[in-house]
């Protein structure tokens, strides 16, 4: 997609969800260093997504849920119970975070 095409994509989301949050996501490679205080980037692929932060990272619902849910999985293993209703836990679990639906917009080198 060329940047015109993201741009209306982006454009296009904020007109149908206003009310929703826009985090922009910002490709390590358009900070190479902490040399100077601002620099250029690219406006890249943007989407309606929801994001839950812990203390250490920010996670997307549609890039991590299931990595979650594999993460609670093992944390409910031992406890007694058959493989389905493991996997039931560990779903209602990530399915309870706090979740927060945002217009997440990739941001890459110019």
């Amino acid at each position: 997609m060329s940047q015109k095409e993201d741009v209306k994509k982006l454009l296009e989301l904020v007109q149908q969800y206003p009310d929703v949050e826009i985090v922009p996501m910002i490709d390590c490679e358009a900070v190479p260093s902490d040399d100077y205080a601002y620099y250029a980037g690219s406006w890249g692929y943007a989407s309606l997504d929801e994001y839950y932060r812990d203390d250490e990272r920010i996670y997307f619902r549609s890039e991590d849920e299931e990595q979650l849910i594999d993460d609670e999985y093992d944390s409910f293993c031992g406890q007694g119970m058959n493989d389905d209703k493991v996997m039931e836990k560990a779903r209602e679990k990530v399915n309870a975070y706090p979740w927060t639906k945002c217009i997440c917009v990739y941001i890459g080198p110019a």
